[in-house]
């Protein structure tokens, strides 16, 4: 990794909880890393574990250079995400957020930095690619839930997520810029937090051609997993709207969506009856997410996080 010119500084910031051979990885693809012209950039490994376990894995240098590693004794992600940001915050003018099961393109942070220079947006985010296991069933690529969902580069988005993301470290000098530690195991803290800065007027503008690639254990590529995802997100989402207006009227609409959902994934499964499993799939992902928007309104929870999915 090239590291020759230093205008801007670039933190790297991966948080991990006992996935050292995907945080390995991960590090790997960083050291094939073609940094941005006039940029220096410097990894930061956030351990969301008691320091004792943190130092049972040694991480080899990226780019020549040590990685910068701290431990967040307080289990979560948004307790690890926020780390992330007081070390950023000391260290970088930008901070980039992936995740522990992703490797990213050679070319992924010049990609993200130039629409941040064409723009000026102060945050920039673009794809996580699936990579299924080889032993995927068939239905798992056919139905298209383990897809990504892509935009023309240059459009403007409403959040963002942290397995691909670039922004300006001066946006967390407001302390009321942090990810929510109410949501510990929920998941949805990064879409909360990047909703909330867009809708204090900070552009978030998408990189088509950053691409990260976000690889899947075989545990998660099932029946179970996929709905119990869907349904999460259903729950979250809800709890999200319900947060910034808890009036009758937001419930009367995520119960409409909810309902939308469910129709959707009947006409979805009946379309794709010629293969029976992928028809399963369809169906049930729309109609947890349905389900997950009810139970939201009436104040479920679904603390996904809790469980660790890969090595």
């Amino acid at each position: 990794m090239d590291t020759s010119t230093t205008q801007s500084r670039i933190a790297i910031c991966i948080i991990t909880r006992k996935r050292p051979k995907g945080l390995a990885r991960t590090l790997a693809s960083l050291d094939e890393l073609v940094v941005p012209d006039g940029c220096l950039v410097e990894v930061v490994v956030v351990d969301n574990d008691d320091p004792d376990a943190a130092s049972e894995h040694p991480l080899p240098p990226v780019g020549g250079s040590p990685v910068h590693r701290v431990a967040e004794p307080k289990p979560g992600i948004p307790f690890a995400r926020n780390r992330a940001i007081e070390e950023a915050r000391t260290r970088a003018d930008f901070l980039a957020f992936i995740d522990d099961d992703e490797t990213v393109e050679t070319d992924w942070l010049v990609r993200l930095m130039k629409v941040r220079d064409a723009s000026g947006a102060d945050i920039v985010t673009g794809p996580a690619l699936p990579r299924l296991p080889e032993s995927s069933p068939a239905w798992a690529e056919r139905s298209g839930i383990y897809g990504c969902h892509r935009y023309v580069t240059g459009e403007e988005r409403p959040w963002a997520f942290t397995h691909n993301v670039l922004a300006s470290t001066r946006l967390f000098d407001d302390p009321d810029f942090r990810f929510d530690e109410a949501m510990q195991y929920t998941g949805a803290s990064d879409t909360q937090l990047f909703r909330k800065l867009r809708e204090a007027g900070h552009q978030i503008i998408w990189a088509d051609d950053a691409i990260a690639w976000e690889w899947y254990p075989e545990s998660r590529v099932n029946y179970r997993w996929a709905f119990a995802r869907s349904y999460r997100i259903g729950v979250t989402d809800a709890h999200m709207e319900l947060r910034r207006n808890r009036r009758l009227g937001t419930k009367i609409r995520l119960s409409w969506l909810a309902m939308r959902y469910g129709v959707r994934g009947v006409l979805r499964g009946v379309a794709r009856l010629i293969h029976p499993s992928t028809a399963l799939a369809c169906c049930g992902w729309d109609l947890a997410r349905g389900i997950g928007l009810v139970g939201g309104i009436f104040g479920a929870r679904y603390d996904e996080y809790r469980t660790i999915h890969g090595e």
